[in-house]
C-alpha cells in the first residue's frame, strides 16, 4: 500500500469494456413427496426433540450434528442414516425411514428436468454440492443423471488448484456436459464458459 496506492486504478467489470454476459439468479422451490415430507418432518422433529434434551443435560456438539443430518435425509433418503448419541450408558439413535436408491425424489427429478432443459439448449452445466463425503451425494446424482438418460458427467476432484483448470480443459475437450463438485473446490478464480447454468443443489 505504502508505495503503490497511489499508482493504481480500481475498475470493475463493465469498465474494461468486454462483452459480459448477463447474470440470472432464479431460486427455485421444490414441494416434497407426500410420503418423503412425512417422514422428513417426523425425523426432524424425533431428531430436534433428543437434541434439545441432551443440550439441557450438558451434552456438548449435540446440534452440531442437526443440520448436516436433516438435510441430507431431505437429499438422500436412500441412505442409511442413524444419528447417535452419548456413551456407553446412555445411547440414543434417532434415525428416518430408509428408501430405496431406486427412488427419486421430487428434487432430484426436478434437477434431471433442468439439466435436460440446458443440454438440449447447448448449455453445459456445473452442480454444486456441500456434503459429498460421507453422504456421497456428487456420487449420488451422478448415478440419477446416468439412469435418466444423461451420460456424460464428471465428478471433479482434483485437489489442486494449479491443476484444476487443466483438467476442467480436458473436460471441455471431452465434450463433458455436466460437472459435478463441491463448491469449495472453485472459490479461485476458474475459466467455467464451457458450462453456464450453475445449480446450487445443495447449498
Amino acid at each position: 500500500a505504502q508505495f503503490l496506492l497511489n499508482k493504481t486504478a480500481f475498475l470493475e467489470l463493465p469498465d474494461v469494456g468486454l462483452p459480459l454476459v448477463e447474470i440470472k439468479e432464479e431460486p427455485i422451490f421444490v414441494e416434497m413427496d407426500a410420503q418423503h415430507k412425512a417422514d422428513y418432518i417426523s425425523f426432524h422433529e424425533r431428531l430436534e426433540k433428543e437434541c434439545k434434551i441432551r443440550s439441557m443435560f450438558g451434552g456438548k456438539g449435540v446440534w452440531s450434528k442437526f443440520i448436516p443430518a436433516t438435510i441430507n435425509y431431505a437429499d438422500r433418503p436412500d441412505m442409511e442414516n442413524p444419528v447417535i448419541f452419548g456413551s456407553k450408558e446412555n445411547i440414543a439413535k434417532v434415525e428416518g425411514t430408509r428408501y430405496s436408491e431406486n427412488y427419486y425424489h421430487a428434487k432430484e427429478r426436478k434437477l434431471v428436468s433442468l439439466v435436460k432443459e440446458n443440454l438440449s439448449e447447448g448449455r453445459g452445466v456445473i452442480i454444486y454440492n456441500n456434503y459429498t463425503s460421507k453422504f456421497g451425494l456428487n456420487e449420488r446424482i451422478r448415478d440419477v443423471l446416468k439412469a435418466h438418460g444423461i451420460g456424460n458427467v464428471r465428478i471433479l476432484k482434483e485437489p489442486d488448484p494449479m491443476k484444476r483448470q487443466q483438467v476442467l480443459e480436458q473436460y471441455a475437450e471431452q465434450g463433458v456436459e455436466v460437472i459435478i463438485c463441491n463448491m469449495k473446490l472453485v472459490e479461485v478464480g476458474l475459466d467455467l464458459l464451457t458450462w453456464p447454468t450453475i445449480i446450487f443443489y445443495q447449498l
